[in-house]
This record gives C-alpha cells, sequence and structure tokens, in this order.
C-alpha cells in the first residue's frame, strides 16, 4: 500500500516505478462506521459508500491505458499529442524511431508507465480503407532499461506505409 498521499502513478522509477492504484492503495475495503454514532447514510458518508468507490477507482485503474499518445507520421514519425494517467508524462518521457516504412517504436525508461498487462491497441486517426495498424509491448527491447510499444500501419494495398496513428499503452 502506498502512503495516502502517494499517487501511484508517479511512483519514482527509484522507488519502483508508477504502478496502477489496488484497493489497498485506494483505502482499502475494511473501513466501518463507528457503531456509537453511525452516519446518516441518506445524507452522510458512510463506510459502505467508500467502499464501493474504492472498488470502483481500482477497477477502473485494471482497464484504463497509462498513456494514449496520437502519433503524426508522413515519413518522420513525431508526437502530437500525449494523454496519461502519471502527472509526469508527456511526450518527453517518449523516444519515437522510424524503424523504416510503416515501423514506429516507441520507447521510455522502464517505470515511467506501470508494467504491461494488457497489450497495446493501435488505431488510424482517420477514415482510410487500409488495414488497422498493429501494436506490440516490446519489453527491454535495447537492453538498457527501456520499455516500448513498435507499431506497424499498411496502406490499402498491405504494403508497410508510414501513416498517422493513435496508440493506446496499458
Amino acid at each position: 500500500m502506498a502512503a495516502e498521499e502517494t499517487y501511484t502513478w508517479d511512483v519514482d522509477t527509484a522507488d519502483g516505478g508508477a504502478r496502477r492504484a489496488a484497493s489497498a492503495d485506494l483505502g482499502g475495503s475494511t473501513m466501518t462506521d463507528d457503531a456509537n454514532y453511525p452516519p446518516d447514510k441518506s445524507r452522510e458518508p458512510h463506510a459502505d459508500l467508500f467502499k464501493q468507490q474504492t472498488a470502483q477507482l481500482a477497477g477502473l485503474n485494471r482497464i484504463c491505458p497509462a498513456a494514449i499518445l496520437e502519433i503524426t507520421n508522413s515519413g518522420a514519425p513525431s508526437i502530437s499529442y500525449v494523454a496519461a494517467m502519471g502527472t509526469t508524462v508527456d511526450a518527453s518521457v517518449f523516444d519515437v524511431t522510424d524503424d523504416g516504412a510503416g515501423n514506429t517504436l516507441i520507447e521510455w525508461t522502464r517505470g515511467v508507465l506501470p508494467t504491461a498487462y494488457l497489450r497495446p491497441k493501435a488505431f488510424h486517426d482517420s477514415d482510410t480503407a487500409a488495414p488497422q495498424p498493429y501494436a506490440v509491448r516490446v519489453s527491454d527491447v535495447s537492453a538498457s532499461g527501456l520499455d516500448g510499444v513498435r507499431v506497424k500501419t499498411r496502406n490499402a494495398a498491405g504494403s508497410l506505409a508510414d501513416m498517422d496513428f493513435t496508440v493506446w499503452i496499458f
């Protein structure tokens, strides 16, 4: 369990790195109302309410992406937008590499995002006849403490081609 003031998505890499909040981080499920002065559940906060909120937040933490990146790519891929659960995660924490036509590698220092538990998902950003991109999580891509995602995009003919995309990193 993290300290009450710790936002688990911002845990420093030196302290184990970002992680998804579990029920224990959110107050747990053992809270009880004061038996001598029970709250009026129709008007006051109460243990069951907090337990329900804890369960809901822990559930959302299990399914939400750690980061969503929009990549502009017409020959030289670059990040055009980042949305992330961590308050310190922005475009500067990612390195984007063009590994050839339709092959983009996105890397970050291990611990900046929580350990992956679902495969990343990639999507085209426009109405196109091209097949949806394919994304794969790449662990320790350079044997130097980096994690990453490789995204491959193809044109309507099925050939690797540079295209804009969005990737959800879990």
